[in-house]
């Protein structure tokens, strides 16, 4: 059943999908935004049909080319995708036949081309172990 949650943060109502029931409450993914959290069921309501018909806004994706460790992305991935400098990313949607759609994160080299961002944080270690 489609609903909405109220989020603890700023205690405003958003569209949700229930992922797991627990003793705490209930799981919810927010279906525009990606981020999730335990709800007391007293904070969940059915959503009015006007609301369903509106396509929701973030789909689940993997990272392309970082190996995940369980859920999470591998500490060396993590550090790296940390280091990147405070320049603008660019995200290529890659599709995998039968799998989940992964993004791969590009940045903008100096002569305009667009590198993968893991590609380029690897070539500024090595640059930095070679000097």
């Amino acid at each position: 059943m489609p609903c909405c949650a109220k989020y603890s943060y700023d205690e405003n109502w958003y569209r949700c999908e229930v992922t797991d029931l627990t003793e705490n409450g209930a799981v919810v993914l927010y279906v525009d935004y990606g981020n999730s959290e335990t709800v007391p069921t007293d904070n969940l309501r059915k959503l009015e049909p006007q609301f369903i018909d509106f396509p929701i806004q973030v789909h689940i994706c993997e990272l392309y080319g970082a190996k995940p460790t369980g859920d999470n992305l591998s500490p060396e991935t993590k550090n790296m995708l940390l280091k990147i400098p405070n320049q603008e990313l660019f995200a290529k949607v890659m599709q995998v036949p039968g799998k989940i759609c992964q993004v791969e994160l590009l940045v903008k080299t100096d002569d305009g081309d667009y590198k993968p961002a893991l590609e380029v944080l690897a070539e500024k270690k090595l640059t930095v172990i070679e000097q």
